[in-house]
């Protein structure tokens, strides 16, 4: 569960404006496509020193994107 991986009330709080202005995924926007994003990413991974609540180092994107060519690209 999300809340036993860190994301407590703190983290709530700054994503959950993140989709409001940034609602489409942003590697769909770089293809060209608007496709509504459907979660909010970490762009470098907290374990690899992203801030965690940093709203600099979060991106928009879809479920395709956040679970497949994301992953591939940390992996």
């Amino acid at each position: 569960p999300a809340r036993q991986r860190g994301y407590d009330l703190a983290w709530e709080r700054p994503p959950a404006q993140h989709p409001r202005l940034h609602p489409h995924c942003k590697m769909c926007a770089a293809e060209g496509k608007r496709v509504r994003a459907s979660t909010v990413d970490h762009v470098v991974r907290i374990r690899d020193g992203g801030g965690r609540l940093d709203s600099t180092n979060l991106q928009s994107l879809c479920r395709h994107h956040h679970d497949s060519t994301k992953q591939t690209k940390i992996a």
